[in-house]
């Protein structure tokens, strides 16, 4: 009664006391008590007993629910009859909490009672500041579905929560069926939920700090891996400059050399051929006065002195040096080797040049992955050496075996370019190279080609050949002891080298890696 002091009697009529709103379908209970035909069904299908919530009595058997017709009535003309809101009481908007007791146009609530199950605006607040008996109602900030702390059983508000079953409890829930439970105020259990809010907020910060940490971590190491690549590409270019530079020098002063001994060659044959045809014209001279000495019909004139054709002038029939010297197979293969030396010297020195460039830039370590192995195959332990034992030994199953080519990979993939080299002396036969990761690994249907992922050398019976499409027979590779892998990949080439030869044997290109 002290609550409704100060709202005006023709709204409290009009109110249920389940749901504290104006009624909706109102009847009447045999107690004579009015409530909202959904709200007291709702109310009696939580329990056993069909009770009254204002004045408990207990019905038994099929209740009738009657309807008030004149209160009806009088509920719609209310409802028809606009009221404005208290004063000083600004209206609600959209998103605010309305005020329980206000009728027609709701006022904006600014506390809301957790006793109560009820929110008020600051003239039905009022009562709570001024009786006695509300002032020690708990006052909180405006809350929506205040009917979910309203315990369900007993329609009084929760006061204490069960940890035992993790719900909330009103006094008499407290104490009926929980009081041997674990119980504490709610006010304990807020707090007790905030605390562990509280860490799980701190361990959550923590992982975002360490997470954000990881990804600063990332960000700069592929910014230092960016830079290295920069710094990688324009070394790269610099040293491939560097040796096209070298190698157009080389061409040059080769084609000058040849062109300077062509020059002295053409002068020496010049000087030559103007000596053949004086000597030629001398003996045409020659020959003219010999025949007219044998046309001459006196005899006489024989007597004289004849030309003179003495054992010395067989010397004439000779060439001269130069020449001979031009004419000579062995002096002309003598010059062309000479030639030759020149080039190889340069070139092998520019291969020299660009084998340690290799070591020192791209060198890898290739160990080896015994599970890849066709089953002949046999890896050393330090997995750096593998040899073929001719019988096919029983091998664990593995979806990355080989088991008709005999090949073992390594481990390692690369996605850049790489060296490595590989010892093959005193074998009478082998392959090596560098395959796609995809490339086949069962059955008869693999193919060795660059066209299939295969980039591979290998010695066949004494026969060096290059796995191309088709194979190319390296006729120039003879007895090799140590031989080198280099993989350009941003130019897509394998290329194979003779260490003791210092040559390069063959070159993939236009390698598609993946």
């Amino acid at each position: 009664p002290a609550v409704m002091s100060s709202v005006d009697p023709s709204t409290d009529h009009f109110q249920c006391s389940i749901c504290l709103d104006v009624f909706t379908a109102p009847v009447s209970t045999p107690c004579g008590h009015n409530f909202c035909l959904s709200c007291i069904t709702s109310f009696w299908s939580l329990g056993t007993v069909r009770q009254c919530p204002l004045c408990k009595d207990t019905f038994h058997g099929p209740v009738e629910l009657q309807v008030n017709r004149e209160f009806r009535d009088l509920l719609e003309i209310f409802r028809r009859t606009p009221l404005p809101p208290d004063d000083g009481a600004p209206l609600a908007g959209p998103g605010d909490v309305t005020c329980d007791l206000c009728c027609g146009r709701k006022s904006k609530a600014v506390k809301s009672c957790l006793v109560c199950l009820a929110s008020y605006c600051s003239v039905h607040l009022e009562p709570h500041g001024g009786v006695e008996a509300l002032r020690w109602h708990k006052l909180v900030e405006p809350v929506r579905n205040l009917q979910e702390r309203r315990c369900s059983k007993h329609s009084r508000a929760v006061e204490s929560f069960c940890r035992d079953e993790r719900c909330c409890l009103c006094p008499a829930c407290l104490r009926d069926e929980h009081a041997q439970h674990n119980t504490v105020p709610i006010e304990t259990e807020v707090e007790a939920r905030r605390a562990q809010l509280e860490v799980m907020k701190k361990k959550v910060e923590e992982r975002l700090s360490r997470r954000l940490a990881a990804v600063g971590r990332v960000r700069s190491s592929l910014t230092r891996s960016q830079q290295q690549v920069e710094r990688t590409k324009e070394e790269s270019l610099e040293v491939f400059a560097s040796l096209v530079a070298s190698l157009e020098a080389t061409k040059l002063k080769l084609v000058r050399l040849l062109e300077e001994k062509q020059r002295r060659r053409e002068q020496e044959a010049a000087e030559v051929l103007r000596r053949l045809q004086r000597e030629v014209l001398h003996h045409r001279e020659m020959g003219a006065q010999l025949e007219e000495l044998c046309k001459a019909e006196d005899g006489f004139a024989l007597l004289g002195d004849l030309p003179s054709l003495s054992p010395s002038s067989a010397t004439e029939d000779r060439l001269p040096g130069g020449a001979r010297r031009l004419l000579n197979p062995e002096a002309v293969r003598t010059v062309a080797a000479a030639i030759q030396q020149v080039a190889d010297r340069e070139m092998d020195n520019l291969l020299n040049d660009q084998l340690e460039d290799l070591r020192r830039r791209y060198a890898t370590e290739v160990t080896l992955d015994p599970n890849t192995a066709h089953p002949s195959l046999l890896v050393s332990a330090d997995r750096t050496r593998v040899r073929d034992t001719g019988r096919k030994r029983r091998a664990p199953e593995h979806p990355a075996r080989f088991d008709f080519l005999h090949f073992v990979l390594g481990t390692e993939g690369f996605s850049r370019s790489f060296y490595y080299e590989v010892v093959v002396e005193g074998q009478a036969g082998w392959e090596l190279g560098v395959v796609r990761e995809s490339i086949g690994r069962k059955g008869f249907d693999v193919s060795l080609s660059p066209e299939k992922g295969c980039w591979t050398l290998g010695s066949y019976g004494g026969r060096c050949q290059a796995n191309a499409s088709p194979p190319v027979v390296l006729r120039s590779a003879r007895r090799l002891q140590k031989v080198g892998v280099f993989v350009h990949y941003r130019d897509r080439r394998v290329s194979f080298f003779d260490l003791r030869a210092r040559t390069l044997l063959y070159s993939f290109t236009k390698c598609a890696f993946t």
